[in-house]
């Protein structure tokens, strides 16, 4: 699979952030919850060929079958594992002390170093 050019993050199916003042979506922070909302991995996951069904109430690539060697991949031991690019965009989407306009800032500055581009649409 060749890395994508572009990534898309819906605002309006984005989960991010905790509980609190900086929350966007609804229910828990997923690859994709129980209420239809994802984090930006999980977006991007089902863009790059995961299904609804495997990413559903899942919290990593490495969790689902479909390898996606941007987020995951196999260690010398045959375990599946996260990439530096999953952890990092996984620790900005999830932190609580962040804005959501920051938190787009940040994994369009992180997805660039992959040379990838970061669409935001359905913003409000």
């Amino acid at each position: 699979m060749d890395k994508p050019k572009k990534l898309i993050l819906d605002y309006s199916k984005w989960r991010c952030g905790e509980n609190g003042p900086n929350k966007v979506g609804e229910g828990c922070v997923r690859l994709l919850n129980l209420e239809g909302f994802s984090c930006c991995v999980g977006q991007w996951s089902h863009q790059l060929g995961a299904s609804t069904e495997e990413t559903r109430h899942r919290f990593e690539p490495d969790e689902i079958d479909t390898l996606i060697p941007l987020f995951a991949y196999y260690d010398l031991d045959d375990d599946k594992r996260s990439t530096k690019l999953t952890n990092d965009c996984i620790g900005i989407n999830d932190d609580p002390d962040t804005t959501p306009e920051e938190k787009i800032t940040l994994l369009r500055d992180r997805l660039a170093k992959e040379d990838i581009e970061l669409e935001v649409i359905n913003k409000p």
